[in-house]
């Protein structure tokens, strides 16, 4: 058998280099999403704002799961200007990466984003999760709850908040095994998908709970229904139909 050394231009093809691609592609996807201009410069941005909040983020963490084992730990977190502001600057915060997590892994599976460049699916995703946000004021300002100034009605409204939280912590390190496992990009999207879901469900039965405690069981499904079904199910909606 004889071995023939042939000149390096000749593993190039048409202009291609005749090398294995299987399992590149995701990381060629994060080079290209992650040096983008925009994506690079918010991500940036995140960390200097993460940084600058890290001690509100830990002074609310132990109420935080509170909130996860009894609905009473949100009125305990409304009715502490020392809990409930800084879970507000925490919560504003966290729209910013859960923003760019929609982008990198395409969350909201609009079809007319695949031709667009990174910068402008984290654009469309960001104009997403805000306009989720507005909607819900909006919904919440016209509700009847708006009119109530009851702790316990505010602090139902501001659970989101709470939960929007401990999602976001529990993405981030959702997202930080999947890429230490090497984990591919459909499965780490499910991941995404499966530990928002989760958290949601807890945020609606905690929520309910708190409804319960001064509502009807009728009054109490249609908050939860105009509040916080109506607004997730228009985006479920839009993924389908856009």
């Amino acid at each position: 058998m004889v071995l023939a050394i042939h000149p390096g231009d000749s593993a190039f093809v048409s202009g291609r280099m005749l090398m294995p691609t299987q399992g590149t592609s995701a990381i060629a996807d994060i080079a290209i999403w992650s040096d983008n201009l925009l994506n690079s410069s918010l991500l940036i941005a995140f960390v200097i704002l993460a940084l600058i909040n890290l001690a509100n983020l830990i002074d609310i963490v132990p109420s935080l799961l509170d909130c996860l084992w009894r609905w009473k730990g949100n009125l305990n977190i409304d009715a502490s200007l020392k809990l409930a502001n800084p879970r507000n600057k925490v919560a504003a915060v966290m729209l910013l990466p859960v923003s760019l997590l929609a982008s990198r892994y395409d969350l909201f599976q609009l079809e007319f984003c695949q031709s667009l460049s990174p910068a402008m699916q984290t654009l469309v995703a960001m104009g997403v999760v805000v306009l989720y946000v507005l909607v819900r004021r909006i919904l919440f300002n016209l509700s009847t709850l708006s009119c109530r100034r009851m702790e316990t009605a505010l602090a139902a409204h501001h659970s989101s908040h709470n939960y929007f939280i401990i999602a976001s912590l529990m993405l981030f390190i959702a997202l930080g095994v999947c890429m230490f496992l090497s984990v591919d990009e459909t499965t780490t999207r499910m991941v995404i998908y499966a530990t928002g879901g989760l958290i949601y469900f807890i945020a609606l039965v905690r929520k309910l709970q708190i409804f319960n405690s001064f509502c009807g069981p009728i009054q109490t499904i249609l908050y939860l229904c105009a509040l916080e079904i109506l607004p997730t199910g228009a985006i479920i909606a839009a993924s389908v139909l856009l």
